[in-house]
């Protein structure tokens, strides 16, 4: 009788997580032309996006600098765009920032600051990308913010002036001038902050099994219990295939544990599995991945399975897939997370690995020999029964199991026609033959 053990984790991922990694929800209303009232979207600014930018987007939100504003620049299929104040005696209130490092796309929906064509330029002035504008990531537009609610109020800003209103007599002149020259513009009614919060943060329920990978068990427990995957980032995911990660956040502890040896592959990798990741045989070391699909034709390139996600599977698939296999796994090694925040600061961080508990399963395995059929003369396997243990803390004098009286007398019947076999054979070899033969 042998018991094997599960581990049962809880996996804390926070994903865009960079710096401080802070969280911006703000309500803007716009009252557009032929709306009898004010329609609103809701915004969501990343500080991890652009630190820099996620300052400024929140003092002017606060100082609520855009209120009675006009979005003054409209191109169809481009950009809407806003950020000089009502109130010309406004317009030079903000000094320039330094730029920040685009580490986003300008999708559609995505808001950043305008600029000029020198460097550290940007002051007050936003767009909204009313489509996917990704050559402006080659420009320096670093996303600050995205549209979560509203875009089709966002898609009914006026267009019909286009870029006609000048950006000069904005400044100098204000809400008078665009009143005067351009009054079916949209008009910023108000903004608010609705709420700042930490970055994102979802659990994920897993759970290890000894019995599906020993050595791969093993070895997992020694890496939790050492905290080896706290802080660090999921940094190969491939949507509809894995998510792989087990690369210190530290790079001076990348050679804390060696290479265990294979195991076998006794489940399948299905999605939700998690293994293992190799360069060859016995060279598993702390690289893990899960499985975002049936990839069951790694079970022959002996990728053993260890784990399943049991809950949260809907924060596994939402892992951050933006930048696919283009980390570099050797500068993750040499640099570790400096190198993944400078260059990848959206790939999806582990937060903090916790093991809940570890216990026996509570089914009794008990290996049997195959036997011989005596009929057929061919192997069969004995089918393996399940004991039922009850309770021995109930009463000291309970049976072991509830068939322990019929097992009794089965094994003093076996015993008795064992010994009748044996004197009955005994006597037959002892009596002298019925006819001697001579020659």
């Amino acid at each position: 009788m042998f018991f094997t053990r599960t581990l049962a984790l809880l996996l804390t991922l926070c994903t865009l997580q960079a710096q401080a990694g802070k969280l911006l929800q703000a309500r803007i209303s716009v009252q557009n032309p032929g709306s009898s009232e004010p329609e609103e979207f809701v915004v969501e600014a990343h500080e991890d996006w652009a630190p820099n930018g996620y300052k400024r987007f929140k003092d002017l939100i606060g100082d609520h600098y855009f209120d009675k504003a006009r979005i003054f620049r409209v191109v169809e299929n481009f950009v809407a765009q806003w950020g000089l104040p009502a109130d010309p005696k406004e317009a030079d209130k903000y000094q320039a920032i330094p730029d920040d490092k685009v580490v986003g796309h300008n999708d559609k929906g995505i808001i950043t600051f305008a600029a000029t064509a020198m460097k550290n330029s940007r002051t007050t002035q936003l767009f909204v990308n009313l489509k996917d504008n990704h050559f402006l990531d080659g420009m320096g537009f670093a996303p600050v913010a995205k549209v979560v609610e509203g875009m089709d109020v966002v898609e009914r800003i006026n267009a019909e002036y286009g870029e006609h209103p000048n950006q000069g007599l904005v400044r100098a002149e204000g809400e008078q001038y665009l009143a005067r020259e351009f009054p079916r513009l949209t008009r910023i009614v108000g903004t608010e902050i609705l709420e700042e919060v930490e970055g994102e943060k979802d659990e994920v329920l897993i759970e290890a099994y000894e019995s599906w990978a020993p050595k791969g068990y093993a070895r997992l427990k020694e890496i939790l219990e050492d905290g080896y995957f706290d802080e660090a980032r999921f940094f190969r995911v491939l949507t509809g295939f894995v998510a792989q990660w087990g690369l210190p956040a530290d790079p001076s502890r990348r050679e804390k544990f060696p290479p265990i040896d294979d195991d076998p592959v006794v489940e399948s990798n299905k999605k939700g599995t998690i293994s293992f990741a190799s360069a060859g045989p016995n060279t598993r070391t702390t690289q893990m991945f899960i499985n975002l699909a049936d990839n069951v034709f790694l079970d022959t390139s002996g990728f053993a399975p260890v784990a399943r996600v049991l809950e949260g599977m809907v924060a596994v698939e939402s892992i951050n897939a933006k930048y696919g296999e283009e980390p570099d796994q050797g500068k993750i090694q040499s640099e570790g997370e400096k190198y993944l925040q400078k260059q990848f600061p959206r790939l999806t961080k582990i937060r903090k690995v916790e093991i809940i508990e570890e216990y026996d399963d509570s089914e009794e395995l008990v290996p049997r020999p195959p036997t011989k059929s005596i009929d057929e003369g061919v192997l069969m396997k004995t089918p393996e029964a399940r004991v039922e243990f009850l309770p021995v803390w109930k009463s000291r004098n309970v049976p072991v199991t509830r068939n322990m009286g019929k097992a009794i007398g089965v094994l003093l019947i076996a015993a008795f026609v064992v010994v009748l076999f044996a004197k009955l054979t005994s006597f037959c070899r002892s009596r002298p033959a019925a006819v001697d033969r001579v020659e």
